[in-house]
């Protein structure tokens, strides 16, 4: 325990630390003054001398006062200006994104970094996307990969739609397309579309109608902030031209599990698109199944998975 000594004496020192300066400005000025009624030139020079290195002293101590006081409103400074609130009112984020982005990479990137900042803005973090897909399960039934290579197969998709905080309603934009060379008739039918459960009675958008590849439905979703969504597609179409069948998400995606079945005469093989953390094995190894799942980090828009297709001969 301090005495009331020692703590009188710290008492004395922080208030010889706050007021230094002026001490020191006072104190010079003492000795101008002494100097200037002293008759004797010597010692007047020396107390001039003296009473000007106290005055330096003075300035000094000032300016590292200010300094100090310049340093600490400095780092108050930057704590406001990066605060999450004074971010969030700001009216002018994407052009904030993009200084901050040259600052990161234009010493190493300066040819394309305007176009760096462009693809990763509009495309990789959509601003103008008013959710996110999670926990998406995509489970796809082959049934048959005939002889001439005509895939047929059913795929069942459930998810939840999470909505942004300040948003309920939105659209939901539903596209699918079918990449075949050959005239081999296609389906690509929607079996059934449902929201929280509720069956939706979908019309086909006009620009898709007479193209059998393709499927786009505009559905409205309105008055929640998060949607459970199941739908069914059934479809037959020619593999002859490519043997792959490839599946990329238009939004966000927090969580993938995708299950494939198929017949013993197919051999099918999984391959990652674009992905930063890869799809890892999910559930127990079964003979004609390929089960992965993606729960590291995040599916972000024109990422997803692929499937390679191969008929075998069971006679060999």
């Amino acid at each position: 325990m301090s005495t009331p000594k020692f703590t009188r004496w710290i008492q004395i020192r922080d208030y010889i630390y706050r007021n230094l300066f002026w001490m020191l400005i006072s104190f010079s000025i003492a000795i101008f003054f002494w100097a200037y009624l002293c008759e004797d030139a010597y010692v007047r020079h020396i107390l001039t001398q003296a009473g000007i290195a106290i005055l330096s002293s003075g300035v000094f101590a000032a300016a590292l006062k200010s300094r100090q006081f310049s340093g600490l409103f400095k780092e108050e400074l930057e704590k406001i200006i990066l605060g999450s609130e004074f971010i969030k009112n700001r009216k002018d984020l994407p052009d904030l994104w993009k200084a901050i982005s040259k600052s990161i990479y234009r010493e190493k990137f300066p040819h394309i970094s305007e176009e760096l900042e462009r693809i990763v803005l509009e495309h990789y973090f959509p601003t103008d996307h008013d959710f996110y897909y999670k926990d998406f399960h995509v489970d796809i039934q082959i049934t048959e990969i005939t002889d001439d290579f005509i895939i047929k197969y059913v795929q069942t998709s459930r998810y939840t739609v999470i909505m942004s905080d300040d948003k309920t309603d939105s659209v939901l934009i539903q596209e699918s397309e079918i990449d075949q060379e050959s005239e081999t008739p296609v389906v690509n039918q929607l079996d059934f579309f449902t929201i929280n459960g509720v069956k939706q009675e979908l019309d086909e958008d006009e620009s898709t109608k007479s193209d059998p590849t393709k499927t786009k439905y505009v559905i409205p979703i309105v008055g929640c902030n998060r949607y459970k969504i199941h739908s069914q597609y059934t479809r037959e179409y020619s593999l002859s031209g490519e043997n792959y069948k490839k599946f990329t998400m238009n939004y966000i995606t927090d969580g993938m599990i995708v299950v494939v079945d198929f017949p013993e005469d197919v051999k099918v093989s999984f391959f990652n698109i674009g992905m930063v953390d890869s799809f890892s094995e999910h559930l127990a190894p079964r003979s004609h199944r390929i089960s992965r799942i993606h729960e590291k980090g995040l599916i972000l828009p024109y990422q997803g998975f692929g499937l390679s297709f191969e008929k075998c001969n069971l006679n060999k």
